[in-house]
């Protein structure tokens, strides 16, 4: 789904002309790539002059650093609220991961740039993102370990500690998993639901459609 300058996401950004320049920037980074964008591009889907940019951002690689946090901001929220929802680990955790996995149905153009832009940023701001990536697995592991300590969990092998890789390479929910690549807004969150209602009929209380590493959660009864 396409962001809108009037989206809740972006409202944050003030004023509506760096709002726009940043609407901009996410849909040519996502289009283009980083480095084949330039800031001409950027400002020309904006409906602004090339100078405007720099007003609101110091360079190019500001606004993607911008874009990056928001994304990481946001869907680490969204993530968030699943762990407030219930009490069990397994209803958190699954709860926790649904949510997740609407935020990318949602926001698939920001998450593109989010996962596949991070390395374009230089080593200070990429540390600094890391920082906000490492609550996502404290979050997990704590609950993995809650499970674990009530006997609701088995934990088959030693569970990692924060800051080492649980979210995959970049933390991203991959739609090619269950055959998204053409869907979006509406219709990707629909689907991405249909596969996890699928799963949970089955018989598996929580669907950790993120990626463990080489933690393998096991939910008893």
């Amino acid at each position: 789904m396409a962001l809108q300058l009037t989206d809740p996401l972006l409202t944050g950004i003030r004023p509506k002309a760096a709002r726009k320049l940043l609407l901009a920037g996410i849909e040519a980074f996502a289009t283009l790539g980083y480095h084949a964008t330039t800031t001409r591009e950027i400002a020309a889907r904006s409906g602004m002059s090339p100078a405007a940019l720099y007003v609101h951002y110091a360079s190019k690689t500001e606004l993607l650093e911008e874009i990056i946090r928001l994304g990481h901001r946001s869907a680490l929220d969204a993530f968030q609220r699943g762990f407030t929802e219930t009490t069990d680990p397994a209803s958190r955790i699954a709860t926790a991961v649904r949510d997740f996995t609407v935020w990318h149905a949602r926001n698939q153009t920001l998450a593109r740039v989010v996962q596949y832009e991070l390395e374009s940023l230089p080593r200070t701001q990429r540390r600094e993102i890391g920082a906000l990536r490492t609550h996502f697995e404290t979050m997990l592991c704590t609950e993995i370990e809650r499970g674990r300590k009530n006997g609701e969990f088995a934990v088959e092998d030693e569970q990692p500690q924060p800051g080492e890789q649980v979210l995959g390479e970049q933390g991203e929910f991959e739609p090619g998993l269950v055959g998204l690549e053409s869907l979006e807004g509406e219709a990707a969150e629909s689907e991405f639901l249909r596969f996890l209602d699928a799963v949970l009929d089955a018989g598996v209380q929580a669907v950790a459609a993120l990626e463990l590493g080489d933690v393998s959660v096991v939910l008893v009864g």
